[in-house]
């Protein structure tokens, strides 16, 4: 329902267009090249996958991004630390 309001929402506001289709395979890796976090938001409501975000320490510093964050499932790197990733 939530999912469908939001769907809802930004086409309104962005004029939201969706071409192609994704396969939802056992492993997908979507790379976004955001400039903002409103992309995503974006992704997060047209993928036909639920996704897991990775998201920077220094984001987990605001009270408002942890807030968010904790409805989805997500990963904290710190891009100083090669070995991060690994998780």
């Amino acid at each position: 329902m939530i999912r469908f309001f939001v769907q809802t929402l930004l086409k309104l506001l962005f004029r939201m267009e969706i071409e192609g289709s994704i396969q939802p395979t056992q492993k997908l890796l979507i790379l976004a090249n955001h400039q903002s976090f409103l992309d995503g938001l974006l992704l997060g409501a047209f993928l036909p996958v639920k996704p897991t975000w990775l998201v920077h320490k220094q984001v987990l510093q605001h009270w408002h991004f942890r807030f968010f964050l904790r409805f989805l499932p997500h990963l904290a790197i710190d891009s100083k630390s090669p070995l991060s990733i690994k998780a």
